[in-house]
């Protein structure tokens, strides 16, 4: 899950243009699985599957096969793979394994946040969240890494969520660079200046996003 290998380099790509990457992939099946069986775990793996997984994580002795076998209802499914909605545990941090929210409700700065979108996400291991720009008030922003490999994309807007703006990041990482990448977030975010000449003062100014975020009065 944190490697960088895409499908098409273990022969596991859907079409020619199958650019995703192995990470991503397991990634979202584990945040929609219903149960986690680790058969054989290692100690950093098994920490991994603790801190992504949404559900209980069973060694194979453990299944309880009635219970994997009662029917699921669709919504509760549907959240675990919805990225307002993040776990609200973070497991205790074990070999080497280490989650972080980052979370705020000030905009992030468009400009510097494509200069740390590497350092925040494009590490190995696994974020997902929502964010919030300011070039786009009204649009829920989703991030997706996996692998050190990161999608981003517009999700609904922040009216349809019943929610007001906010940036939420759940971070996991299997090397010592939990305090890079919470630097890393916090230069992102717009400074008390910033935020002091109102939102108004970003009404038409480019911020280079489109490609995946689509037209800003598309995605408004």
């Amino acid at each position: 899950m944190c490697g960088d290998d895409l499908l098409r380099e273990r022969g596991l790509a859907l079409s020619e243009d199958d650019d995703r990457g192995l990470g991503e992939v397991i990634a979202r099946q584990v945040d929609g699985a219903d149960v986690v069986v680790d058969r054989d775990p290692d100690p950093v793996g098994a920490a991994l599957l603790d801190h992504l997984a949404t559900v209980p994580v069973m060694h194979l002795h453990e299944l309880d096969v009635p219970a994997l076998l009662q029917p699921r209802s669709r919504a509760e499914v549907a959240r675990r793979g919805d990225p307002l909605v993040l776990p609200a545990r973070i497991p205790e941090s074990r070999e080497g394994v280490w989650t972080v929210r980052l979370e705020t409700w000030r905009p992030l700065h468009p400009g510097r946040l494509r200069d740390n979108l590497e350092a925040i996400g494009g590490r190995p291991g696994r974020s997902r969240g929502v964010f919030w720009l300011p070039t786009r008030p009204d649009l829920v922003c989703r991030w997706e890494g996996a692998g050190g490999q990161l999608s981003l994309g517009a999700h609904t807007t922040w009216r349809e969520a019943g929610r007001r703006p906010c940036t939420t990041l759940l971070v996991t990482g299997v090397e010592d660079e939990e305090v890079e990448v919470v630097a890393a977030f916090e230069a992102s975010l717009l400074t008390d200046s910033e935020l002091a000449a109102g939102l108004e003062s970003w009404i038409g100014r480019e911020d280079g996003y489109d490609p995946w975020l689509g037209a800003r009065h598309d995605a408004a």
